[in-house]
């Protein structure tokens, strides 16, 4: 159960840091600005869903596309580590800019009804990162850990996305500068592992 417990809170952080919910708030309040509450709090419920279906789709079906590929685990892990590892470089210089959109994309989202999928849930929250971590910890802890995280996942970032206005009045742009740099460290911290262990599966004589 301890080992368990373990796992779990492991891959938790991990999304969570690679989800970014600090980073989150700014974001959502821009692309809800002027809709009433009932709406903004449809929103955070819609893409809270789309990130259960996201990450679970890509927990079970991760090994059938690198089998389709002939991607190896090892080698998967190595790619999706270096992946990380530019999302924490990222972070650790506290950009919260890593979907690259520009102003004219951000307005045509606010456009479009389906914004809660695209862009909240894909690519800003389930990105490539969590994807690529998610196809990696399926093979250490198993489905039924890695649901939990993701399921707990999508509840927090339901709570930061409803209370949004209060964060970004509470931390302000340097809080949120500064928790954001904690997180890029904590996902550094994971790449390292990442590439370390897929290292290890591809050249066993010589680590």
């Amino acid at each position: 159960m301890e080992f368990i417990s373990g796992d779990f809170i492991k891959v938790l952080t991990a999304l969570v840091a690679l989800a970014n919910p600090i980073g989150l708030v700014p974001i959502f309040l821009a692309m809800t600005q002027g809709r009433w509450e009932r709406e903004r709090s449809a929103i955070a419920r819609q893409t809270s869903f789309a990130i259960i279906i996201i990450l679970a789709i890509s927990t079970v079906a991760g090994d059938y596309l690198l089998e389709f590929f002939g991607i190896s685990i090892h080698g998967f892990r190595v790619a999706g580590g270096i992946l990380v590892m530019i999302m924490a470089l990222s972070m650790m210089q506290a950009h919260t800019d890593d979907v690259r959109q520009t102003d004219e994309e951000l307005s045509a989202s606010q456009l479009r009804p389906a914004i809660a999928v695209v862009p909240l849930a894909m690519p800003i929250t389930a990105g490539p990162g969590a994807i690529s971590a998610m196809i990696v910890y399926s093979h250490t802890v198993g489905y039924l850990v890695s649901f939990a995280a993701i399921i707990s996942l999508a509840v927090i970032l339901y709570l930061f996305m409803r209370s949004a206005s209060f964060i970004a009045r509470a931390l302000g742009t340097v809080g949120m500068n500064v928790v954001t740099r904690i997180m890029g460290l904590l996902l550094a911290s994971m790449a390292v592992e990442f590439i370390a262990s897929g290292v290890r599966g591809l050249l066993p004589g010589l680590v």
